[in-house]
């Protein structure tokens, strides 16, 4: 399943528009998700997450659609500051995901991402010089 199929579930009976104001995206962006011509920014997955959505099943289509009270709780605005220094880079942010998921708890999952995008962030020092 890809993003658009996703959306589609997401989406459910309400119209383009609808969905559109629901997530305070233009109709038009909303629309080139739904025919392919963009892909979702890490700024969408994170709106979805405030909504409730899981980012891991928005990206991957794995584990539940929704977030329980519980996950919900772990995106935190640390957690959102992060993933908004990640910018647009998708597999990275997935990989962040994984790793969060993969760990006990919220404070974990925050220590883990962490320390993985503050390498991320020393190699591409590295490879700026």
């Amino acid at each position: 399943m890809e993003f658009a199929e996703r959306l589609k579930v997401l989406k459910g009976s309400r119209t383009q528009k609808e969905f559109a104001e629901w997530l305070d995206e233009p109709v038009t962006t909303i629309n080139g998700y739904f025919t392919g011509a963009s892909r979702p920014s890490i700024d969408f997955v994170i709106k979805l997450a405030e909504k409730g959505v899981s980012p891991l099943w928005f990206l991957t289509g794995e584990g539940e659609i929704f977030l329980s009270s519980r996950t919900a709780n772990a995106l935190s605005p640390e957690v959102q500051a992060l993933l908004f220094e990640i910018g647009n880079d998708a597999e990275l942010a997935l990989e962040l995901l994984h790793l969060a998921r993969s760990s006990k708890n919220v404070q974990q999952a925050y220590n883990v991402v962490a320390e993985r995008l503050a390498e991320f962030k020393a190699s591409l020092r590295k490879k700026k010089k």
